[in-house]
């Protein structure tokens, strides 16, 4: 028969146990990290701030955002110490100060273009009646679109003519290509059986309202790849009925910075089997 100190040894080493088990669960599970990480998140702790990752910490950093202009200097104009480019219009403070824009605001001449637009256009920013347009003679906007299926068939490649079984998935890709001298946006993709479809990239994202930057160089030849273009897709079902070839037309409209329109169609057939 167990004693009363024997029932007593007994629940203290059961609870001993259960401590050890918490214990080891929480190690796992990083709730409670072992002596040489909590000595590193400690040093990270303690570890001055260095705003620019130039090695300076902030309170040694007479230039802490690294901008060619100093705090005080910074402190005297108004423009944050923490920021190169405090207004946001791709123009660093330093760079504003040098060419007589205000740093302190994106639109220094008040024309709805930013400084940093302007100067990469050529106008002058300090000037509301300078303002980028198609009197540069860059053209008018210029896109192309392009169309393919994808259905159930072996071969799995998109095509202008695809076969596919009845009622089965078929996914229609669009590839968009800016071929103009200035910057699109995508207003609509509508196709012609399905309406306006919901075409997304690869991170599911909608095209729809994307910025396209100008041409890369690429001219008249249609790509998938770089900053002026982007690749989608949508996803329907084929017709119910064997023997029906349907052919879908996609129209593709976009909109440069200047309100100018351009648009262009394109077609892929499915044939159902």
């Amino acid at each position: 028969m167990a004693t009363k100190s024997m029932i007593a040894g007994r629940l203290l080493a059961a609870c001993l146990l259960v401590l050890v088990v918490v214990a080891v669960a929480a190690v796992v599970s990083g709730e409670f990290p072992i002596a040489g990480e909590r000595s590193s998140a400690l040093a990270q702790q303690g570890k001055p701030h260095d705003t620019d990752g130039d090695g300076v910490p902030d309170n040694q950093d007479s230039d802490i955002d690294n901008d060619g202009l100093t705090n005080e200097k910074e402190a005297e104009i108004g423009t944050s110490p923490n920021l190169p480019d405090t207004d946001g219009d791709t123009l660093s403070d330093a760079e504003e100060l040098a060419i007589g824009t205000d740093p302190k605001d994106g639109d220094s001449d008040d024309d709805g273009f930013t400084d940093g637009f302007e100067r990469s256009w050529g106008t002058d920013p300090n000037d509301g009646s300078d303002v980028p347009g198609p009197d540069l003679s860059v053209g008018p906007p210029r896109v192309q679109v392009s169309l393919q299926a994808d259905g159930d068939d072996p071969d799995g490649l998109f095509s202008d003519f695809e076969e596919t079984s009845v009622g089965s998935s078929v996914t229609f890709r669009v590839t968009i290509d800016n071929d103009g001298p200035s910057p699109v946006t995508v207003i609509s993709l509508i196709s012609a059986t399905y309406g306006a479809v919901s075409c997304v990239d690869g991170n599911s994202d909608s095209v729809v309202g994307r910025v396209l930057q100008a041409d890369d160089g690429d001219g008249s030849n249609l790509t998938s790849t770089g900053p002026d273009a982007v690749q989608c897709t949508f996803i329907v079902a084929a017709p119910d009925e064997p023997g029906i070839e349907l052919t879908d037309v996609i129209t593709l409209v976009v909109e440069d910075v200047f309100g100018d329109i351009a648009a262009d169609d394109d077609d892929a057939t499915i044939i159902v089997q």
